[in-house]
């Protein structure tokens, strides 16, 4: 299995969803997201299945919350 890591602690997502209250079908606002986080524990670690496809992660995010993050098979 490959991840990502940086500094000691491993990549992590969660899926968020948001929804506003409303009166008719026609109102209704959801919003879903997803948030990434570093995690020391593996079992909560986001896994791929190969380089290329962890690789395309590192590739399509960007920003301080990425730097420093690497590519690693375990």
């Amino acid at each position: 299995m490959w991840h990502i890591k940086k500094k000691g602690l491993y990549l992590s997502s969660r899926n968020m969803v948001y929804q506003d209250d409303y009166w008719e079908p026609s109102e209704i606002e959801t919003q879903f997201m997803t948030r990434y986080t570093w995690v020391k524990d593996p079992a909560h670690a986001m896994t791929f299945m190969d380089r290329f496809s962890t690789q395309g992660c590192l590739a399509r995010n960007h920003g301080e919350f990425w730097r420093d993050a690497e590519v690693f098979e375990e």
